[in-house]
């Protein structure tokens, strides 16, 4: 509660009348949308969005029947980490994300809590290597990212960036950016590229932000949206005239830009748990994290507490073949053996463009179209033009722990590296031993937080694999193959691989144990013109379907795990409280930006969820 004041007294005097005016609003709302109107929700997926918003109707709702939708034979979407028997012993593979950042990650802490795998949490601190060590490749060798730290020799800090040919010139632009001209009032969206060469230099956008866009995206810098993927520098220009401006003034005030609507929900995440005061000091104090047995030890325990809830009902195997709304205002879905399902609500976290073609209109259910060529064959016609990149991902373990002589998370290869530097088409390379922990580690070398002598409170010692060694991950493909029909084997994927570690890292011996597999499809492209797309969708679900299909996931709101996991949050309490498409935060009368100080637990709340 402290926590939650803290939020609300940073507020100025008119932002605080105006939250209390809306949550007064809030339950007015909810006496006119008695929660006995949701019944049975379906879960349309069951990735982490999906098993994330189970979690949280059951929660929320505890007498509501949920019922799980998933396509394919297993539930867990792109998380998915793979135990590997080598000599001596095992290690793990993650086939899709590999580590969380604490950072913003509220309702993922109260997931964590809520399924009991605090104690199988591994966490790397920031002072560690994997925090302080980032690396891009350019344009023929590993260069350190400058990270300011209290052990910063600042002298070497000036002459890297004095002497690289990535860091060489970086200072003038961004001395100068306070001085470059302000947008146009007409501009309603521009590329991370566009926006960056225009504020700072068209060198940072090809040399830095390419290479940032291919770790978190494997995107296009000059396709990708700034304003819907940096949300904060695009306020700051238009709200100070430019974002050294902004950042001055928020520095001058220790405060940080936060909408107002994710102000709620950390003080809705406070109100509504009992966190353990041991996991947040943990979370404040690291700077990413991850599982014993891997990221996809989060959806077995899912998994496996869904299961055991008499009122959730998990359906693997089950293609949706259509989603209308019946005459009672019900949801109909055409199920694969031809019969029919009614909910009260459905909750998507499908693709956006699946979703659109399952909302079809009667005229066109009995035949098979081209959404993206008919548009008007669906409710759903803004969500047809999304799309998502292809990875492939090639684990490698080395028995050697010594391989390397790099200490840090891994290296990123931005759009402009030289073709002969990068011909298999790789964004980035990862250094997976560095977070992970190693079996010799005692709790006196460890680079985890310190141990708790609490119950259930995080351990130093974990490391998910049970022998020493040097595990990679090699990330190949992205925006490279947009386009493309024909995507490399497992063999040309390992042969891609090890063709580049030897090329950059020196590394000449075969692995002791590989896995290559390819993600078709699994990273959401927010494009140029995402947020105006996701303003339409929203008109277009609450027109169609008044309240009783919303949406939430990767395609909307954020990419990755703790995206997901906040979205599923929001749109179980919004279904609870009569919200009404899970996209409210693209509407034209959404709330504003507010300023919260940085420090306490309000500097967790991320600027733009």
């Amino acid at each position: 509660m402290l926590a939650q004041r803290c939020v609300l007294q940073s507020l100025r005097v008119d932002q605080r009348h105006q939250l209390h005016r809306n949550i007064r609003s809030l339950g007015a709302s909810l006496r006119r949308y008695s929660t006995s109107d949701v019944k049975d929700v379906a879960v349309l997926g069951g990735g982490i969005t999906g098993l994330a918003t189970a979690h949280n109707l059951v929660r929320e709702l505890p007498n509501v029947k949920v019922s799980i939708y998933e396509a394919s034979p297993r539930i867990g979407g792109w998380l998915l980490s793979k135990r590997v028997d080598v000599p001596g012993g095992s290690v793990v593979f993650e086939q899709g994300p590999r580590t969380l950042r604490p950072a913003g990650s509220l309702t993922t802490a109260q997931l964590i809590q809520d399924l009991g795998l605090v104690n199988d949490t591994i966490f790397s601190s920031k002072t560690s290597p994997a925090a302080l060590n980032r690396f891009v490749y350019y344009p023929d060798h590993l260069v350190r990212l400058p990270v300011p730290s209290k052990n910063s020799n600042f002298a070497q800090i000036i002459f890297s960036i004095l002497s690289e040919p990535l860091l060489r010139g970086l200072i003038p632009p961004f001395l100068f950016e306070g001085f470059t001209e302000t947008r146009s009032h007409d501009l309603q969206d521009e590329s991370v590229g566009s926006f960056i060469s225009r504020r700072l230099s068209k060198a940072v956008a090809n040399n830095l932000l390419s290479a940032m866009m291919h770790g978190i995206y494997a995107g296009d810098v000059w396709k990708l949206s700034i304003k819907s993927i940096f949300p904060q520098l695009w306020e700051l220009e238009g709200r100070f005239g430019s974002v050294a401006g902004g950042l001055l003034y928020l520095w001058s005030r220790d405060g940080r830009l936060v909408k107002m609507q994710d102000v709620k929900a950390m003080a809705g995440v406070l109100q509504s748990s009992s966190l353990n005061p041991e996991l947040l000091a943990s979370f404040r104090s690291s700077s990413v994290y991850t599982f014993k047995n891997g990221i996809s030890q989060l959806i077995d325990r899912l998994a496996e507490t869904l299961r055991q809830n008499p009122n959730v009902t998990i359906k693997t195997d089950t293609k949706i073949r259509a989603i209308r709304q019946d005459a009672q205002h019900q949801i109909e879905l055409d199920l694969p053996d031809q019969s029919k399902a009614y909910h009260s609500h459905m909750i998507s976290t499908i693709s956006a463009q699946s979703l659109s073609n399952l909302a079809r209109r009667p005229s066109s259910l009995d035949t098979p179209v081209n959404i993206s060529s008919n548009p008007e064959s669906t409710y759903l016609p803004s969500l047809r033009k999304a799309y998502a990149t292809t990875v492939q991902v090639v684990s490698l373990y080395y028995s050697d722990p010594n391989l390397i002589p790099y200490q840090g998370f891994g290296y990123l290869i931005p759009q402009s590296v030289p073709f002969e530097q990068n011909p298999e088409l790789a964004l980035g390379v990862i250094f997976d031993s560095s977070y992970s922990g190693t079996p010799s580690q005692t709790p006196g070398e460890t680079i985890f937080t310190p141990a708790s002598s609490q119950v259930d409170a995080p351990t130093p010692s974990l490391s998910q694999d049970t022998v020493p060694g040097t595990r990679l991950t090699v990330i190949l493909g992205g925006h490279w193959w947009d386009g493309y029909t024909y995507y490399p084997s497992e063999q040309q994927g390992l042969e891609l691989a090890t063709s580049l570690l030897q090329r950059h890292l020196d590394i000449n011996v075969p692995p002791t144990a590989y896995n290559v597999v390819l993600q078709k499809d699994c990273i959401p492209q927010y494009t140029v013109g995402h947020s105006a797309r996701m303003r339409a969708a929203h008109g277009e679900l609450k027109r169609a379907f008044k309240g009783r299909l919303r949406v939430a996931g990767s395609w909307y709101t954020g990419v990755g795990v703790n995206d997901c996991v906040r979205a599923a949050w929001s749109v179980a309490r919004g279904l609870k409280d009569g919200l009404k498409t899970g996209l409210e935060e693209f509407d034209e009368e959404a709330e504003p930006w507010v300023m919260v100080p940085k420090n306490g637990t309000s500097s967790e709340v991320k600027e733009k969820e």
